[in-house]
């Protein structure tokens, strides 16, 4: 339990004692008790009720601003790269950045535990307390949460997490996160033992921070004082507006040519147009001469026609005078040929009676 536990307020490197632990925390629920009572109600007291709460102050603009401001200069300096010490530009700005967790929802998961090995986590715990004595600077805390930031890791909670996250790795099992959300240091995440767990990878995240600064501290690289983290952040300003000119002169340039390359590919479209158009012109040229053509041929025709038809009626009233002049002979040719029809007729009938009168001759002669 005393392995697993830090000093509450971050000002010890290893684990507290438990009589440490203990005036820590009755000194902590004596301050809250104190913060909660507000004045003391003579009437509830005698009564033996319990006191009602005093309301707390909502916080003014200039306090909203103050945040504003604070969280714009910790997003400014957060932009900037780490030098050696890996301090950053001040130690309150910082520290700011380091312990400003969101909420559940945005803490890191995604670390490998095997990346630190059970040494490096040793001397990562002691590494993390140290940095937040740096990002402190003589100060209570780093920071100040909200009311509506209820689960939201401390500096101290995170080194208590760290611990415990330690003592897990050193007996090769995994952190009860049940056991510490009942305990007094993370009253806030009491039976909310998932949102405790969600920390994990952002914890493991700041042991590796705090080893990497531990170790450029060691290796010789110090941490820049203010004049040099605000001259750092003038000449970074400086660069930045001479990048975003550069930029903005890159992006005039683009457009310029984006605009060129337009105009062309419009001008390329307009020439095709013009050739399929002209294209068309021809060939309706060529239909329209083809119609013309047709035209006069059909006239031509239509000439022929008529100079036919008058040929034809012509040759009609020519034929009906022949026809009429011949008919006459005909008749002629048709009375001739019945009448040597009919004297042949007279002939074999002549033959026939002769023929019949010499039969009833003989006749005659037998029966005589």
């Amino acid at each position: 339990m005393a392995k697993d536990a830090g000093h509450i307020d971050g000002s010890s490197e290893g684990p507290a004692s438990p009589s440490s632990l203990l005036g820590a925390s009755s000194s902590g629920a004596k301050r809250k008790r104190d913060q909660d009572s507000g004045p003391i109600d003579r009437a509830s007291a005698t009564s033996g009720k319990r006191p009602r709460k005093a309301r707390s102050a909502k916080p003014t603009s200039n306090t909203r601003m103050t945040t504003r401001q604070a969280a714009k200069r910790a997003g400014r300096e957060a932009s900037l790269p780490s030098n050696g010490g890996g301090g950053g530009v001040t130690s309150g700005a910082s520290g700011d950045n380091d312990c400003e967790e969101a909420s559940v929802a945005g803490a890191i998961q995604d670390s490998d535990d095997s990346i630190l090995t059970l040494d490096e986590v040793e001397e990562a715990c002691k590494a993390l307390q140290q940095m937040f004595d740096r990002q402190k600077g003589g100060k209570r805390q780093i920071g100040r949460r909200r009311q509506a930031e209820k689960f939201k890791l401390s500096s101290s909670q995170i080194v208590l997490l760290a611990n415990r996250y330690k003592a897990a790795r050193n007996r090769g099992g995994q952190v009860d996160y049940e056991k510490a959300s009942t305990k007094r240091n993370f009253d806030n995440f009491t039976w909310h033992a998932d949102k405790l767990k969600a920390y994990e990878g952002h914890v493991i995240s700041m042991l590796m921070k705090a080893l990497q600064q531990k170790r450029s501290l060691d290796a010789g690289c110090r941490k820049k004082t203010q004049e040099e983290g605000t001259e750092e952040l003038v000449t970074r300003e400086a660069q930045h507006l001479q990048q975003i000119e550069t930029l903005q002169n890159h992006i005039q340039n683009l457009e310029a040519q984006a605009y060129s390359d337009n105009m062309q590919a419009e001008n390329r479209d307009l020439e095709n147009t013009n050739k399929r158009l002209h294209a068309a012109l021809k060939r309706s040229e060529a239909d329209c001469n083809k119609a013309q053509e047709n035209a006069r041929q059909a006239s031509e025709l239509q000439l022929q026609l008529a100079t036919v038809q008058e040929k034809y009626k012509k040759l009609m009233k020519k034929l009906q005078s022949q026809k009429a002049a011949t008919q006459p002979s005909q008749t002629t040719t048709w009375l001739q040929t019945r009448a040597s029809k009919l004297e042949l007729n007279e002939q074999r009938l002549a033959t026939a009676q002769s023929e019949l009168k010499w039969r009833e001759a003989q006749l005659s002669s037998k029966e005589e």
